[in-house]
């Protein structure tokens, strides 16, 4: 049940993000990350991330990892819509607000609701640094790297 559930809200998503228009105003980023949760039992996970801005604030991130979890092989996706308070900060960084669905495999299929809050380094800038703090699946903290294709540069 809960596996249909949360396979119901991710692939949506996810196809939103692989299917966003490519404008002008749309910029792509890829990158690598580190999840960490703290549900019983507490998980850590590294894998891909790609994310398409599909408007000037609004970002659609989707993030697949692999790592362990209780001594065993560990699997979790993310897909999250993400607000930026400062899309367009080079050198410095951007706070950003975001919220979406999680799934995790170890030792079971599991599903939350994330919601977080994440700083982007130079996020008006071709690559930064990333780092988040939220709950699902327990304490949820991430951090990574991106680097940024497309959309207006000033």
């Amino acid at each position: 049940m809960r596996r249909r559930w949360v396979l119901a809200g991710t692939i949506p998503v996810a196809g939103a993000i692989l299917s966003a228009p490519v404008s002008a105003q749309s910029l792509t980023e890829v990158g690598g990350q580190v999840v960490v949760t703290t549900a019983d039992p507490t998980a850590v996970v590294a894998g891909p991330t790609l994310a398409r801005r599909v408007g000037r604030r609004d970002r659609l991130a989707l993030t697949l990892g692999l790592g362990g979890a209780g001594g065993e092989l560990a699997g979790r996706g993310e897909a999250l819509w993400q607000f930026l308070l400062s899309p367009d900060a080079r050198g410095r960084p951007g706070v950003y607000l975001g919220a979406g669905l999680a799934a995790s495999v170890a030792p079971d299929w599991r599903g939350w609701v994330v919601a977080a809050a994440g700083v982007d380094w130079n996020p008006g800038g071709g690559s930064g640094w990333m780092a988040e703090v939220g709950v699902g699946g327990g304490v949820r903290v991430a951090l990574g790297y991106r680097w940024r294709r497309g959309g207006p540069r000033k």
